[in-house]
Formats: structure tokens, sequence, C-alpha cells
């Protein structure tokens, strides 16, 4: 299979299971919609990753245009900033509902990669990211009645994450096609990430109690729990951001989006039957005939792209 395929779906099996474990955290570890803490927590896993390749790289990470380096940290700003509304909505529901809606990602990207970096995709490719997208969409609709509204409510964070993790993806591109090395660019993503956590801090204090309290009551299983969840991120990123240097990126869009939603039932399913402690979904009959059917569709449209 070829490498710009491979790591996109690599990444998203990562950001699955991420998806299940953030789940896990806000319901059986954080506060329910307290996502302040969290949000730190994503934001603070720069400092780890900005120390190290400072010591790999040294002062060369500054040898280049300091437009361009603004850039990257807008980028990684950005991304950390879709975190919040992406915590808010797995509060609202089931990780298999909310997750496939981040498919809203790709369009954004179509949109926004034909508009700033002349990027072009062929009807085939349209029609499969289209497929997919309706497959990852059908699987929730097996949303209850009763949490039609929240659904609603996920949907409109969904939205304000996937238009930052959209500008984060191209202006990532950007950047390296202009001149960065990948883990130059890395870096300065990372000192965004940096920026956006001194900022909470500094400024907002709701979110600076959420995460004081948070390590406070639940230290060791809050502070484990999400070193492992932003390690299996930033690996996830890593795959992805390196498949959008071979591929355009809606392409590598299509695929990380469009085919984890099949990994996140997969491992409910696999979560709700031998550890429902952990997770729980809806496996009946009806249902996972449903989600098959969808992801049946998703797998077409990813044979339209091009595997």
């Amino acid at each position: 299979m070829p490498i710009p395929i491979l790591l996109p779906l690599l990444a998203a099996f990562l950001w699955a299971v991420v998806g299940h474990l953030d789940k896990y955290i806000i319901d059986k570890i954080a506060d329910n919609r307290e996502v302040g803490a969290l949000t730190l927590f994503s934001a603070l896993a720069g400092v780890p990753v900005v120390a190290t390749l400072w010591l790999i790289f040294g002062a060369q990470l500054w040898d280049h245009a300091p437009r361009t380096l603004l850039v990257m940290t807008a980028a990684g700003f950005l991304y950390v900033l879709g975190v919040i509304p992406y915590l808010y909505a797995m509060s609202y529901g089931e990780t298999s509902s909310v997750m496939p809606q981040m498919l809203m990602v790709p369009l954004f990207t179509l949109v926004l990669g034909y508009a700033l970096l002349d990027e072009v995709l062929t009807r085939a490719q349209l029609a499969g990211g289209a497929l997919i997208m309706a497959g990852a969409l059908g699987l929730t609709l097996h949303m209850a009645d009763s949490q039609e509204r929240f659904a609603w409510r996920a949907l409109g964070m969904v939205l304000l994450t996937s238009l930052c993790f959209a500008l984060n993806s191209l202006l990532f591109k950007y950047a390296v096609v202009e001149e960065l090395p990948y883990w130059t660019a890395i870096f300065w993503e990372h000192v965004g990430f940096v920026v956006f956590s001194v900022v909470v801090i500094a400024g907002v204090g709701r979110y600076r109690r959420q995460f004081i309290a948070l390590v406070r009551q639940n230290g060791a299983p809050a502070i484990g729990l999400n070193a492992l969840g932003e390690a299996i991120m930033l690996a996830g990123n890593f795959a992805f951001h390196y498949a959008a240097l071979l591929a355009p990126v809606a392409l590598v869009n299509f695929l990380a989006e469009g085919t984890q939603p099949f990994f996140v039932l997969l491992l409910g399913v696999l979560l709700s039957v031998f550890a429902p402690h952990i997770a729980q979904e809806d496996i009946r009959p009806h249902a996972l005939t449903r989600k098959v059917v969808a992801v049946s569709v998703m797998v077409g449209g990813l044979l339209l792209i091009g595997i």
C-alpha cells in the first residue's frame, strides 16, 4: 500500500483510539463538560516536543523567514483552539456519534485548499470523498430522539473544530512548501501549543482552576491518561502531516477523516463487548446493521479515491 495512503489510515486509527480515551476521561476522570483542564493538557503537550526538537536541531530552527515561523505558530494555536469545541462535542454524545461528524474537515480543507493552494481533485476523488462523508454521517443516524438536541449542539461544536483543523493543515503545508523542513515546522507548530497554554493559564481563570482541581483530585490517572492520549495524538498528527506533504491535503483528509468512523465503530464494539466499563456503544443488531452499511459506503468511497 502506498505511503501517502497508509499514513492517513494509521492516523485515523490512532485518532480513533484517542477519541475513546477522551470520552473515558471526560466521563470518568474529569467533570463532564468541564473541558478546560483537558484543553490545557493538550496545549502543554507542546512543551516536551519543543524541548526535544530544540535539543536535536538547536539554533537552526530559527534560521528561516519570521513570517513563515509565525504562520506555523498560528497553525499550532489554531489546532489547540479547535480542541475546545471538540471536547465539548464529545461530552454531548457517544464517541461513534460525534467523531464521524469530523468529516466536515475535508469539506473545509477542499474549499480552502482550492482557494489558497491551487489544489485540484479529480472527479473520481471528489465522488469518493462524498461517499466517505455520506457513510460516516450515516453512522450518526442511530442516535435516539432524546439526544437530538445534543446532536445539533455537538454538530455546531464539530463545525468550529473542523474549521480550525482544516486551517491548521493548510497552514502547515503552506509553511513547508514555502521553506520549512518538516521537523522545523513541527517545532513551530508546537510553539503555538505552548503559546496557547500561556494565554490560557494567564488569561482564562476558569480553565486554570479546572486544571488545578483535576490534578489535585485525580492527579495520577488524570496526568497518566492525558499523557498517553497526547502521545498517541501526536503520533497520529505526525503521520497525517507527513502524508500531507506527499499528496493533496484534501485527499489526505478524505482518507484520514473518512476511515476514522470505521475504526471508532470497531473499537467501540470491542470495548462494549470486552470492556463495557470503559465504553458502551449501541451494538444492537439493527444498529450494527446500519453502521455496517454506512462503513461499506465509506469503503466504496476509498476505492474511488484510489486504494
